[in-house]
């Protein structure tokens, strides 16, 4: 008996089977050719949509508040800063029709990061099949041989191959965004933004790079 598909493939996942870094596959979101969405439970929204009054004014009728818990989609520009800043706030969701706005209620909004963007199973066979791309099984990966550490070795050869042929970053932040996309390309899976900052903050201070 085979596992079934996975409901979702994390941002990581999806680039390491087209060969792409998660920067470019948020890159064909940001013209809604690929739809990225995140995993929310009990998140407070107001549902509603703008309409037009007698006098050419448009204006947000709402339809009430409820609590959400799922898959829901973002909007690709909402999500960009993750590429730029490792986190963003988000303070609304697409309706699944497409239509009206789903606003979160909490005025400090959604803060996300690359390792919360996935993309739905069907959404992202819907994008393989449209260009041609390979499609990955979306099973969960298991048994004899299973890796559960990361390679750390590989990932300091990567840094000081960095820093010899191409030299110092801007900033640490660019720096750990140029490695979490080495590890989606190379690896199954990649550590969190904050596991590889550490890693790399104590080299960053010791090499005083400013």
């Amino acid at each position: 008996m085979s596992l079934p598909a996975k409901p979702i493939l994390t941002l990581a996942e999806a680039a390491a089977g087209w060969n792409v870094t998660p920067r470019d596959v948020a890159c064909y979101a940001l013209d809604d050719n690929l739809t990225l969405s995140v995993v929310v439970k009990d998140i407070q929204v107001e549902e509603g949509e703008y309409v037009e009054n007698y006098t050419g004014e448009w204006h947000f009728s709402s339809y009430g508040e409820r609590s959400m818990t799922g898959i829901l989609d973002v909007y690709g520009y909402d999500i960009w800063p993750v590429f730029q800043n490792d986190n963003a706030i988000i303070n609304r969701f697409k309706t699944p029709n497409g239509a009206g706005r789903l606003s979160i209620c909490d005025t400090n909004g959604l803060s996300i990061s690359s390792s919360d963007l996935v993309l739905r199973h069907e959404e992202y066979i819907r994008f393989a099949q449209k260009y041609d791309l390979p499609v990955a099984r979306g099973k969960a990966q298991g048994g004899p041989g299973l890796k559960l550490q990361y390679d750390w070795d590989a990932f300091w050869i990567r840094a000081f191959k960095r820093f010899y042929n191409d030299g110092f970053p801007s900033t640490q932040a660019a720096l750990v965004r140029e490695l979490i996309d080495w590890f989606s390309i190379h690896y199954e899976s990649c550590p969190d933004t904050s596991t590889v900052k550490k890693k790399i903050s104590r080299l960053w201070k010791e090499l005083q790079i400013s």
